[in-house]
This record gives C-alpha cells, sequence and structure tokens, in this order.
C-alpha cells in the first residue's frame, strides 16, 4: 500500500514538471516556425531531493505512460500534405519515470533513450488506422527517404513535401513526426520501447570503507557529514553512480557519475580508476553506488495517447 502510494506521487510529480495533459498547439500554416527553448531544472532550495523508489517493470510502464501523455505537443497541419508532431524528449525529467536518481543520465547516454513510433491514427469521424506505412521520421529521411504503403498517383507530391518538412523541423531534444493524413485526426496512439540496462546497487559506511562491486574495488577515502571522498574503478563499459541519501530515504541532489557514453573513443572502452570529492548541501544517510551495464539491458514498452482534436457532444474542439 504504501509503495503503491509512492508511486502515485511519483507521477503527479512527473505530471506537473512536463506540462498540461493533452495540450496541443496548432499552426495550420508551414512556413511558421516553432519555438525553441531549452529544458530548465527548477531547483527547490528547502528541498532535499526526490523519494528514493525502486520500481518494478509494470510500474515503470505506467509511470513511462503517464509521462508521455502529458507532454505538450505542437501540430503544424495543411490539407494538401498531412501533418507534423513535434514533442520535445524531455530528457531532464524522464529518469524519474524509470526511478533512476540522476537527471543526467539520458544527457550522458542517448542510445537509451526510448525510442517512440505512430502506432495507431484516429479520426473525428470514428474511423482508425494502423500508422506503419503512413508517417516518417527524421531517421526514415536520411535512411531511405520513407516506406509508405500509398503508392497513389496523388500521394506522390505530399510524401516528398512531407519528407521535406520533417528533416526541416528535426531536433536533437524533440520527437518529430510526418502523418500522411487525407481528413481531420482525432489524436495520435504512440507506442515506446525503452531500453533497461542491469544494474547493480551497493551501500558503503565509514565502517565498510573497502566495498568490493563486479567492476572492482572502491575505496572510502574520507567522510563527513556533507562530504565524502572515495576511489573508485573507472570502466567506460559501464555507467556509474555515487550519491547520498539523506535519513528520511531522499535522494540529495549532488551527484557523480563515471563511464558516460561520451567518453568511448572509437567503440573502445577505457579503464582505470578516478578519485570523487562530492560536497553535499544537506547531511547525508547513506552512500549508494548504483553501476549499469551496458551490454546487458532488457527492455519495457508502453503506450500513450496524443489528443490532437477533442469531441465534446459531438463538436469538435481544437
Amino acid at each position: 500500500m504504501y509503495k503503491a502510494l509512492l508511486v502515485n506521487l511519483l507521477l503527479v510529480l512527473v505530471l506537473c514538471v512536463s506540462c498540461k495533459d493533452d495540450e496541443v498547439r496548432t499552426d495550420d500554416n508551414w512556413t511558421n516556425g516553432l519555438e525553441q527553448s531549452d529544458e530548465v531544472l527548477v531547483v527547490d532550495e528547502d528541498d532535499v531531493g526526490w523519494k528514493l523508489l525502486e520500481l518494478n517493470p509494470m510500474e515503470k510502464e505506467q509511470a513511462l505512460s503517464v509521462f508521455y501523455a502529458g507532454i505538450e505537443t505542437e501540430i503544424q497541419s495543411d490539407s494538401l500534405y498531412g501533418m507534423v508532431t513535434k514533442f520535445k524528449k524531455r530528457r531532464m525529467e524522464l529518469h524519474q519515470a524509470l526511478g533512476i536518481p540522476d537527471a543526467r543520465y539520458f544527457f550522458d547516454n542517448p542510445e537509451w533513450l526510448p525510442i517512440i513510433e505512430p502506432s495507431k491514427i484516429n479520426y473525428v469521424d470514428g474511423t482508425s488506422e494502423d500508422a506503419v506505412g503512413y508517417y516518417i521520421t527524421p531517421n526514415l529521411v536520411k535512411i531511405k527517404g520513407g516506406k509508405w504503403k500509398s503508392d497513389l498517383e496523388e500521394d506522390r507530391d505530399k510524401i516528398l513535401k512531407l519528407e521535406q518538412k520533417v528533416g526541416e523541423l528535426q531536433e536533437d531534444d524533440m520527437n518529430v513526426f510526418g502523418l500522411l493524413v487525407h481528413k481531420p485526426v482525432r489524436s495520435i496512439i504512440y507506442n515506446g520501447t525503452v531500453a533497461v540496462p542491469s544494474s547493480y546497487t551497493y551501500l558503503i559506511s565509514s565502517k565498510e570503507p573497502l566495498l568490493v562491486t563486479n567492476i572492482g574495488e572502491v575505496k572510502l577515502l574520507e567522510r563527513e557529514d556533507t562530504e565524502i571522498a572515495l576511489e573508485l574503478p573507472y570502466n567506460s563499459g559501464y555507467y556509474v553512480l555515487v550519491y547520498g541519501v539523506s535519513e528520511d530515504n531522499k535522494v540529495i541532489r549532488e551527484v557523480s557519475r563515471t563511464g558516460d557514453t561520451r567518453l568511448v573513443h572509437n567503440g573502445v572502452h577505457q579503464e582505470g580508476r578516478d578519485k570523487v570529492f562530492i560536497a553535499y548541501s544537506y547531511p547525508v544517510e547513506k552512500i549508494m553506488i548504483k553501476v549499469y551495464k551496458r551490454k546487458k539491458s532488457s527492455s519495457i514498452s508502453f503506450t500513450f495517447e496524443h489528443i490532437v482534436e477533442k469531441i465534446d457532444g459531438g463538436n469538435r474542439k481544437k
């Protein structure tokens, strides 16, 4: 019961940080530019951090579905060419839906970002269509120019225009999809898959200054209430987090990381030892070490829906 309450609180937090449910901005002009903004992490200085939760796969699936359903979507549409949807990857908050205590988890390891694909297109007239073969992404544009089910002559120009528009609107921090549609869309259902590397969690204390992990020895060199110094293995085949936990089981914001993807050179993993010093702004009760193994992972699948045009009592609402 207590665990379920914590999960619900987490989902509420995720939704509050992300944006309003099913909020969509519609632009009927291809030429209008989209506003760009950097993700900002708002920190409450009176708050120690967020509650440390161990979520099972089903809880992670539910949290991901709620998280993505609440992301604001921007729509560009044109009756002649189709529709483009665009929404942020939200790397700064996404880690929370997986119970990972590191805001830079997906920045350091972009290959672990969820893969999102349109699954179903629901139309205002009550009909639906399988989205496979009727959508394009920036990656598909680069690789093969799309793989479309439609071979109708009248769709040829529409497809070329849609591929061009998706290529123009692509951004590293955005999910962008072009959809070949011929009538008003009510909603789009997406499928997502995220890789979850296998991980090991260790606890180190001043009573046990030497800790043996699956990647080598961790030595506690110094520990005060708000400061620690560690010597630990560096192995870029693993992503390692060192974080402090308060007495009320909250993760304190300061986190040390080693082994991020960007430090892997030409596919060769680097190994060695690092000395880490962390100064916390709040007393630390426990020091936790989380080790993620890159070559061993499972996957979690989830589904969410973005409303494009709401139906209320038979009336259409944008």
